[in-house]
């Protein structure tokens, strides 16, 4: 998810790995609280989890995964994560 706010004129970008469904799309807009997936199993993973990403890239970034050592940060650096970027993760319904 690409964010509006910006940390040192530089984009924020939160991502969001091995979600079994998605609830939102490119474009979507999206708001605190609202639900944007379902935590699973898809990938390389040993069981349902999220694996959770924070990345300040510069404007105009186009995104790249080969990237992540250089963007990839703690998001505890910039202030609390509760306040800013808040993921409830909801669990795979088991069937």
């Amino acid at each position: 998810i690409r964010h509006d706010n910006a940390i040192a004129g530089k984009r924020v970008y939160t991502l969001y790995w091995h979600l079994a469904a998605f609830y939102v799309g490119k474009g979507n807009k999206v708001k605190r609280g609202d639900k944007i997936g379902v935590m699973g199993q898809t990938g390389n993973a040993s069981g349902v989890h999220l694996h959770f990403e924070f990345w300040i890239c510069p404007e105009g970034y186009i995104w790249a995964l080969k990237d992540k050592a250089k963007y990839a940060v703690d998001p505890q650096k910039y202030g609390s994560p509760s306040r800013s970027f808040r993921v409830t993760p909801l669990r795979q319904k088991a069937y």
